[in-house]
């Protein structure tokens, strides 16, 4: 399981889903200003109309606030 999250973490998350689209699903990196707490993967059915940019912006402010609430409690130190 953590090789499969490394994985995503360093081919899709900082390329995105464009350059990886055989991804299963759209990786973000969940992070703070300092640290990844983890990723996210959103599986869309009809990803080429949902990723719009303003999408992609939205869904990346859905992985960080996750970032902060696991932050906040003290998860993933």
């Amino acid at each position: 399981m953590y090789s499969k999250l490394g994985l995503a973490q360093w081919r899709t998350c900082r390329h995105g889903y464009r350059y990886a689209p055989e991804a299963w699903a759209y990786y973000l990196p969940m992070k703070t200003a300092d640290t990844v707490k983890g990723v996210v993967g959103f599986h869309f059915d009809n990803p080429e109309q949902i990723l719009t940019p303003e999408n992609k912006i939205v869904i990346d402010t859905i992985a960080r606030l996750g970032a902060l609430a696991i932050e906040r409690i003290g998860g993933k130190e």
